[in-house]
């Protein structure tokens, strides 16, 4: 554990995403291309270095519509937060942000 300035602790990460237990590395370096849906919460950081991560891998990173959320932070408000990612950052640069109704028909094929 990590003691912050404020006397709260957090926990140490080993990892800055989740994409090294998502897909083992086998398949990143295989000639499939593989496609990742990515939801979750804390958009501005797990969700994003998870996005950011996959890409760098070489993952199409899929990102469906209200599938993330965070909380307003000293910056910015949650929804502005969600809007930068989602309609700024992430879209057509590390990921494609898609509608959910999209997101369903391409879980079905």
């Amino acid at each position: 554990m990590l003691s912050c300035g404020n006397g709260k602790q957090r926990q140490k990460k080993r990892f800055i995403s989740s994409v090294i237990f998502i897909i083992p590395q086998v398949l990143i370096s295989s000639s499939i291309p593989l496609c990742c849906g990515i939801v979750g919460l804390q958009t501005d950081y797990c969700i994003d270095a998870t996005v950011k991560c996959g890409f760098e891998h070489g993952l199409k990173m899929i990102v469906p519509a209200n599938t993330n959320s965070t909380l307003d932070n000293a910056y910015m408000t949650a929804e502005n937060s969600y809007r930068y990612y989602n309609e700024f950052m992430w879209n057509g640069r590390y990921a494609e942000c898609i509608s959910f109704e999209k997101n369903l028909e391409l879980m079905n094929r």
